[in-house]
């Protein structure tokens, strides 16, 4: 091995320790396969786009040469629509047209797709879906392959669009297209760039300050061999922006910044540079609210960083300008003006050559991520939730590249994944995932299906007040009978899961399960375990700790396939008896299964028995 090869080695293995040791919780607390509403998509999709309906539970899906029209409260009230939206013959055959933008704006659904090699957008009518009479050419707005990343945003009548201009080439740029007239866009970009995100940063007391910030990766100029290929920027440009004057920057943006964005660990030089997604949960006041980036590292894992729309706008205001020692001219570069068309040359000049910030854009945990993973995580959606007392919440849904969604709780600054939810019976990758936080449904999809997540669906979790509680679900909550969604008068404890708040309820009791027969089976696994015997309990909590109860004594778990395992190796006349399964978890102790061992001259069979017991699972009697 040469010396270059065994330093990065060595390298590799001490940047793997360190998210070990940043990952405060590796695994999810419970796993969710409860039955979820589900709507079938015709034909495969290689890509999909999705738009929230105008009524609840109801989604727009566009996919290859269709337009789905989803109604989830209904089973007939679902449609497709074929779109062929140019009537000019495609340059390409056989001609394809695959979704790539959707918007709603007024009552009109805003579309866009490949069209062949021609990009093509129109407005169509809610109630006459697939009817376009106004579609034009949309070089600079849509994309020409559903391979490409083009984020897009209408604000008001202005569409902001990052598309590239040309079939080949690289210029990309965030452009706003305004009724034919006062259009703006950015300047061929030096180097390869792949946006991600856009977002309006409105300001209540100000509008003239109202900003687009977008979100992108950018090929990294750094040769070194350990450098990483891309990083990640944040831009950004004002509204009020209509270009420079006639002599400089005419129809270009004044206004336009850039800041390197990072998120890492900076003590150890060790950083997140491949920006996946962003999500931005906003405040009231627009300095209060928070932007949520995830992204991916040469060692493959991922990392959620967070960061402040205060601290982004404080680079962007008062940084150095990278590559500029002169003095900074008045009103200062980037900042919104009535009339763009009379900035002086002095500012155009920094903008044309020098649009660059010397500080980088920080998270606001400083030193580390919000959340490391070796999980691929892929898309994110945040959710604020209100819970008691007027307090809230937030909640991180995270989709993995093997088709299933971590709901994380964001509590006391640190990660706390409450659940996996497996809304696909078959692994699969999820193409788009979009929450309507009114509602409280989360909607994932792959190449042939959507499925509706309610994350207010909480029997899963349990019949106890102890199990609600404990989940730490701030959409869930006890209401004296079972875990349901959460109100004003629910029992939980969404910060510390203490079970200790069910003694709040008057009316909590332990109810006894129904028992039933269930069938013996004589090993786990085949090829290991076979011909012992053995008795299994299920671990329904990632983060208890599960034990055997035997005349007096305590026996360790073996966990095999999401079960505690006693193996019962010996048929001797001291193993018969009682075996209890129990669950601990934060000082809230109970029964998961029990069972009785007996030998006699019959054959091995397991029926049940009448016992109380402290969960659903079966008291049984095993003989031998």
């Amino acid at each position: 091995m040469s010396s270059i090869a065994g330093i990065i080695a060595v390298l590799f293995s001490f940047h793997l320790n360190i998210l070990s040791a940043s990952t405060s919780t590796p695994t999810p607390r419970v796993k969710n396969g409860q039955h979820f509403i589900t709507r079938q998509l015709l034909g495969q999709h290689s890509h999909t786009v999705f738009l929230h309906g105008f009524q609840n539970d109801t989604l727009y899906v566009g996919g290859h040469n269709k337009l789905f029209y989803l109604d989830f409260s209904s089973r007939n009230q679902s449609n497709e629509v074929n779109l062929t939206i140019s009537k000019e013959p495609c340059k390409t055959s056989p001609c394809s047209y695959d979704i790539t933008i959707m918007h709603a704006n007024k009552s009109l659904i805003f579309v866009c797709g490949t069209n062949g090699d021609t990009p093509t957008c129109c407005n169509m009518d809610k109630n006459q879906l697939g009817i376009c009479n106004d579609a034009f050419k949309s070089e600079g707005i849509a994309p020409f392959s559903v391979n490409d990343s083009v984020p897009s945003l209408f604000v008001g009548d202005d569409l902001y669009s990052t598309a590239n201009r040309y079939s080949n080439g690289n210029n990309v740029g965030i452009r706003r297209f305004r009724d034919r007239k006062g259009d703006v866009w950015s300047a061929v970009p030096k180097t390869e760039q792949k946006y991600i995100g856009l977002v309006l940063s409105k300001r209540l007391e100000d509008e003239l300050h109202d900003k687009i910030y977008s979100f992108l990766q950018e090929k990294n100029g750094d040769q070194h061999p350990e450098a990483d290929p891309w990083i990640a920027r944040v831009t950004q440009v004002c509204r009020t922006d209509m270009g420079g004057s006639k002599v400089m920057l005419q129809k270009q943006w004044t206004s336009i910044l850039s800041a390197r964005l990072t998120c890492g660990f900076p003590t150890e030089r060790l950083y997140f540079n491949r920006l996946l997604d962003i999500f931005v949960l906003h405040a009231d006041n627009w300095r209060e609210s928070k932007v949520y980036g995830l992204f991916s590292s040469r060692w493959n894992s991922t990392a959620v960083c967070i960061y402040s729309m205060e601290d982004i706008d404080r680079v962007f205001t008062t940084s150095k300008i990278k590559g500029y020692s002169g003095t900074i001219p008045t009103p200062r570069p980037g900042t919104c003006v009535r009339d763009s068309t009379t900035l002086s040359k002095e500012v155009l000049d920094i903008i044309k050559d020098n649009p660059e910030m010397e500080d980088w854009v920080k998270p606001i945990d400083k030193t580390a991520p919000f959340m490391v993973s070796h999980k691929h995580y892929r898309k994110i959606q945040v959710d604020r939730v209100m819970g008691q007392n007027n307090t809230s919440h937030t909640v991180l849904l995270l989709s993995a590249d093997n088709g299933v969604v971590h709901e994380v709780l964001q509590v006391n600054g640190r990660p706390f994944i409450i659940e996996e939810i497996q809304p696909f019976k078959e692994k699969t990758h999820i193409q788009s995932m979009i929450l309507n936080p009114t509602t409280k449904k989360l909607y994932v999809g792959s190449v042939n299906e959507v499925v509706q997540i309610d994350l207010q669906s909480c029997k899963h979790y349990g019949k106890t007040c102890q199990d609600c509680v404990l989940a730490q679900n701030p959409y869930c909550g006890w209401n004296g009978s079972e875990c349901t969604s959460a109100t004003e008068w629910t029992i939980q404890d969404v910060n510390n899961g203490q079970h200790t708040v069910c003694q709040q309820s008057s009316t909590e009791a332990q109810k006894a399960p129904n028992v039933h027969k269930v069938l013996a089976r004589s090993s786990v696994q085949e090829e290991s375990l076979s011909p012992s015997y053995y008795l299994s309990c299920p671990v329904l909590s990632n983060n208890a700790q599960y034990f055997w109860q035997h005349k007096g004594s305590t026996i360790e778990c073996q966990l095999v396939n999401g079960e505690c395992v006693y193996l019962m190796k010996e048929k001797t006349k001291d193993k018969a008896g009682e075996y209890i399964c129990r669950a601990l978890e934060k000082g809230y102790e109970k029964q998961v299964v029990q069972y009785s061992v007996k030998f006699t001259n019959r054959a091995t069979a397991l029926h049940s028995s009448s016992a109380v017991l402290a969960s659903i699972l079966p008291f049984a009697a095993l003989y031998f």
